[in-house]
């Protein structure tokens, strides 16, 4: 079943933070194991401009993010995350999530982050992140970068197969905290568009 890949619009805002709190649950366990608290947190600060949506049947089924030098993803709210997760989860959560979500802290000129990759379980291998990726690989940037934690290396032939090649490996801080040690950073420049 092929899916509507298009910008993301206010109708959509709960279906990208169920999709993308679906996809790294992992990661978002340890504020609680509440799933449904957890995107309840992340909706209202999701800044959608900046992502692109799958849409298969009117159900969103998978949300990409670009960070770039005007906006982040998303923007961390400490008395949204509060009210989620608990005061005092979400008020340690708030500049551990600010520090992992507004990556890169610098941008160099014409460079979007790519974040957020993610598909309903249910929509799975049906190549949506791979067209959701070629959609925002098609925008103006001179220089498209990302990362991918340890443990997850499942994902780096999909990158690669849309251009993406690594380029190193980020030391993590808080390794023990966050459950893993370092990412490997990618990046894409397409043709014509070198700077």
């Amino acid at each position: 079943m092929s899916a509507l890949i298009r910008p993301a619009a206010e109708a959509d805002r709960q279906g990208i933070a169920d999709t993308v709190v679906e996809a790294f649950y992992d990661q978002f366990k340890s504020l609680t194991t509440d799933k449904e608290a957890v995107a309840a947190a992340l909706a209202p600060m999701l800044n959608l401009p900046q992502f692109t949506v799958a849409e298969q049947e009117g159900c969103i089924v998978g949300a990409v993010g670009l960070n770039d030098e005007n906006a982040y993803a998303v923007t961390i709210k400490p008395d949204v995350l509060k009210k989620a997760v608990g005061f005092i989860r979400g008020t340690m959560a708030a500049p551990i999530l600010r520090e992992e979500f507004n990556r890169p802290g610098r941008f160099e000129p014409g460079q979007a982050q790519v974040d957020f990759v993610s598909v309903r379980e249910s929509s799975r291998g049906q190549g949506i992140a791979r067209a959701m990726l070629q959609h925002v690989l098609a925008k103006g940037y001179r220089l498209f970068t990302l990362d991918v934690t340890e443990g997850n290396e499942r994902v780096l032939p999909l990158y690669q197969s849309v251009g993406f090649v690594q380029t190193g490996r980020e030391q993590e801080k808080m390794a023990k905290m966050k459950g893993f040690s370092f990412r490997y950073l990618m990046a894409y420049r397409p043709a014509g568009r070198q700077g």
